[in-house]
Order: structure tokens, then sequence, then C-alpha cells
């Protein structure tokens, strides 16, 4: 998993620079839960981008879309960890499918004993 090595770094810088330290905590546990997963979805060719994008690009979009979302008024200091997944999938799932052409993906939520969001091809 090449990307985590080069992606490291920049998560690692945006995930230090939130002030709340158990924020962070569940925040590196979201990147590492979701991202390798992702970024190896992205790099197959199940799906059909409209315009190619580096790795980096995605995660940028990430934690843009984070630093948006986590905000007080929507994640005060106790809230529980549920709610800061739930924002970090929504937030992944723009930051990721953002670049794919409309028609072949579509949004699976499966429930289990945790709840697992995937992003599904179309394609046959």
């Amino acid at each position: 998993m090449d990307f985590i090595f080069f992606l490291g770094p920049q998560v690692a810088t945006w995930i230090d620079s939130r002030p709340i330290q158990s924020e962070r905590a569940n925040l590196q546990i979201l990147f590492d839960k979701y991202l390798p997963t992702c970024m190896e979805i992205l790099k197959s060719n199940r799906f059909k981008k409209i315009t190619p994008l580096v790795d980096g690009c995605h995660v940028w979009m990430l934690c843009h879309l984070l630093e948006c979302l986590l905000i007080p008024d929507n994640c005060p200091p106790d809230c529980s960890k549920e709610l800061y997944e739930q924002y970090f999938v929504w937030a992944c799932i723009w930051a990721m499918g953002a670049s794919l052409f409309q028609d072949q993906v579509s949004i699976k939520i499966m429930k289990t004993k945790n709840t697992n969001y995937y992003l599904i091809s179309n394609k046959k």
C-alpha cells in the first residue's frame, strides 16, 4: 500500500492541526479504517473518472471537507465516535467520488454489527 507511505505525512499534519486531542484520536482511527480501502478502489479500473486526479487531491479534499464539517456546532468536544464517523464517511464519499461519472456510482449503506459504507460501481 504505497499511498500510505506518501499520504501519511499529509494526513498526520492535518490531524495534528486539530485542536481537540480526542478528535485527533478519532480521526486517526477513521483515516486508518477507511482511507486505504478507498484509495485502493479508486486505483482499480472499476470506476470511470471524469478527470484523473492524483491521490493527494482526494486526501486534500477529504481534509478540507472535514474542516468544514467538524465544527463545534456539529461535533462538540464530547460527541460520540459514531458522530465523527458519520461526518467522516460523508466527506470521504464526496472526496473520493467527486471525480467519477455520476451514472456509474451508487452508494450502498449496509448495516451490520458496525455500520459499513461502500461506494459501488454500477459497471457490469
